[in-house]
């Protein structure tokens, strides 16, 4: 096909037709692939001239328009198709099953996306669900500052898993206003030590 080379409207109707694709389909079986095994179909010099042509490159919107219209009523190819055992095993691999988005995973058994963000953020602190349990049970389920009872329908007294920020360790867990107490403080001692003179001296007064 020669470069620039244009589709009439009647070649556009027929190009994706079911009849059409039922063709090459047909054409095509039991026949091998020619670059099935080949594993160096490019050079790197021709990937790397590959890459430079389609780097930052953007479609404009006028491109996009006609994508969107001539695709309009076309049935897609992946309908009614289903990922194989080999490759749903894959995306587990890859995925993990802990995955809000996973099929059977903990958003599909009834725990919401945000409380999965929670166990995350937990996690990259280094509070595992072994040590957060480990804390809560030496704390009988209460804050370690103030004391109170954890209330996850109160937002001040949901527990929050507290971490040592330079040192990046898990440390207790506390009630969000004790944990917010420490972050306006910026963890530091002689701020806090401060505010017990402060509050020491008027509490004499």
């Amino acid at each position: 096909m020669k470069k620039g080379y244009k589709f009439t409207e009647e070649q556009k109707a027929k190009r994706y037709s079911q009849e059409i694709r039922d063709k090459i389909s047909n054409s095509m079986k039991g026949k091998p692939s020619p670059f099935k095994g080949i594993t160096n179909r490019y050079t790197d010099e021709q990937k790397k001239k590959i890459g430079d042509f389609f780097r930052g490159r953007k479609q404009s919107a006028e491109t996009i328009a006609k994508k969107s219209a001539m695709m309009k009523g076309c049935i897609s190819p992946m309908k009614g198709r289903h990922h194989t055992e080999e490759h749903k095993q894959k995306l587990r691999e890859k995925i993990g099953e802990l995955s809000p988005g996973w099929r059977g995973g903990k958003f599909n058994n009834a725990i919401s996306r945000s409380q999965y963000s929670v166990d995350l953020r937990r996690l990259k602190n280094g509070f595992t669900k072994e040590i957060f349990e480990q804390r809560l049970r030496e704390q009988n389920n209460k804050c370690a500052i103030c004391n109170c009872g954890f209330d996850e329908s109160v937002h001040m007294k949901k527990k929050a898993a507290d971490h040592c920020h330079t040192k990046n360790i898990p440390r207790g867990i506390l009630c969000r206003k004790c944990n917010v107490l420490l972050g306006n403080a910026n963890d530091n001692i002689s701020i806090l030590s401060n505010a017990i003179t402060y509050l020491n001296y008027w509490e004499q007064s």
